[in-house]
């Protein structure tokens, strides 16, 4: 029996760009992962490979402070909130995103 311990994969924050009809195809690997492979909403087939961008540059052109920890619908529940876009983001405990919430911006204090 091998003391042999898979390293954590490498993980970083990034924004994707696909196109418009199309969807992100899912991980047959991990659980709630996503590959950077875009499929036709229509017929599900095979159409372009997705776009990725380092957040960090892009939030330097326009969201300039970066996403920031709220308790928007629930005390204690903490979600994270892309302010120009009124997006937030809620993460499992393992870092999977587990739900995104546009909201109305009005509804949101700035």
């Amino acid at each position: 029996m091998s003391n042999y311990h898979r390293p954590q994969p490498n993980r970083k924050f990034m924004l994707v760009e696909f196109p418009a009809g199309t969807h992100l195809d899912r991980s047959r690997a991990s659980s709630g992962g996503m590959r950077g492979t875009a499929r036709d909403d229509r017929d599900n087939s095979l159409v372009a490979q997705a776009e990725l961008f380092d957040a960090d540059d892009r939030y330097d052109e326009g969201y300039r402070d970066g996403p920031k920890q709220c308790e928007p619908f629930t005390a204690g529940e903490v979600w994270w909130r892309l302010p120009d876009s009124k997006t937030l983001l809620s993460f499992e405990d393992d870092g999977f995103l587990a739900a995104a919430h546009r909201s109305e911006p009005a509804l949101l204090n700035d």
